[in-house]
């Protein structure tokens, strides 16, 4: 039997697509290398990578997370202006490579160089809560976030690829696109399942299942339009109130995610919690909050799918008492099961956590 090749499926990429792939990257080599010289950078703005395959929808989640009502001022980092539909009303002012909107946000064109857009937007006045960056749809993300890892003004919260529910078994299957399918699949710390909306139950449920059984390490989330609260995504300066509200009231549905609350009062070893979390916790999708640590230290701590960190927490950012929200996926996150191994991993304590 013939296979006939699916002509309804894009190609892989143009020589422009791959070469807006390399621009990004050198780009952010040389912006390395410039705040790298720059001992005097006293700000690590969490980025975020985001990528995906062409129409998953990219844009459409950076016009949501620029005019949502979040109180983060976030940087979009974006090659094209007149693809992000931004909502005229919320323009502030509008320069060559800036639109700064009305609450807070900004979003900068790259076209006019990678390196100088995140220059300007760390020794900014007023420096972004986090910045997000819209990889090319042929691009690996991973080699866009190895990049970060290498520029001491940025700190790499996660990598999250979009793929099209209802397109994308048939591009992993695709002969022309199911490495990069892969790649972009692999790389992300989150893939969000996007389009739901024009899949009956059973549809998106069979998809999610043969995701999950190819990628086994993947954590996949369904959304519909690409609408998904900033505080969920980004590591950001967002205060616990308001990661909180997942509880209630989210675009997130509650018949898909599990949310808690956990108090811990005894410090953490370090070493036992990173332990631990060398792999990661079932169906733990995101997690933020403070944990004590030995010498009557606090530390923040911000995990999303499997990429965690763990640092001291600025003296005005204190919670009365140390608090953790985590949300995970319902019926495969143990959050009983989460918390008993973070008290195992408490300084003295004779159990030894899972992991």
């Amino acid at each position: 039997m013939t296979l006939e090749r699916d002509k309804t499926l894009p190609r892989a990429g143009t020589l422009e697509d791959l070469a807006e792939t390399w621009h990004t990257l050198l780009g952010l080599g040389q912006a390395a290398q410039m705040l790298n010289s720059r001992s005097s950078t006293a700000v690590h703005i969490p980025i975020t990578i985001l990528g995906g395959f062409l129409g998953a929808g990219k844009t459409t989640l950076l016009n949501n997370l620029l005019s949502g009502e979040h109180g983060l001022r976030i940087a979009a980092l974006v090659n094209d202006f007149g693809a992000v539909n931004i909502d005229a009303a919320l323009v502030k002012h509008r320069a060559e490579n800036v639109i700064e909107l009305s609450n807070g946000c900004v979003c900068c064109s790259i076209a006019g160089g990678l390196t100088e857009a995140i220059d300007s937007l760390v020794h900014s006045k007023t420096p972004p809560d986090a910045i997000v960056l819209e990889a090319s749809g042929v691009a690996d993300p991973a080699s866009v976030a190895h990049t970060c890892l290498f520029n001491d003004g940025l700190t790499l919260n996660s990598v999250i690829t979009l793929v099209d529910a209802p397109q994308i078994l048939a591009q992993a299957a695709h002969p022309d696109l199911s490495a990069l399918v892969e790649r972009q699949i692999t790389a992300a710390d989150l893939v969000l399942l996007n389009k739901t909306d024009l899949l009956s139950k059973d549809r998106l449920r069979d998809i999610k299942a043969e995701l999950e059984k190819r990628f086994t390490s993947a954590h996949f989330v369904p959304v519909k339009n690409a609408n998904i609260p900033a505080e969920f995504m980004l590591d950001a300066r967002a205060p616990m109130s308001s990661f909180g509200k997942f509880q209630s009231g989210s675009p997130i549905s509650e018949a898909t995610f599990c949310t808690g609350v956990l108090h811990l009062d005894a410090p953490i070893d370090a070493d036992r919690l990173r332990n631990f979390l060398a792999i990661a916790p079932d169906g733990l999708l995101r997690a933020k909050g403070f944990l004590p640590l030995a010498k009557q230290t606090t530390g923040i701590f911000q995990l999303v799918g499997q990429r965690w960190s763990l640092r001291p927490a600025q003296p005005d950012l204190l919670p009365a008492e140390p608090v953790l929200v985590a949300i995970g996926l319902r019926g495969r996150f143990d959050l009983a099961g989460f918390d008993r191994g973070l008290r195992a991993c408490e300084v003295g304590s004779r159990d030894m956590p899972d992991g």
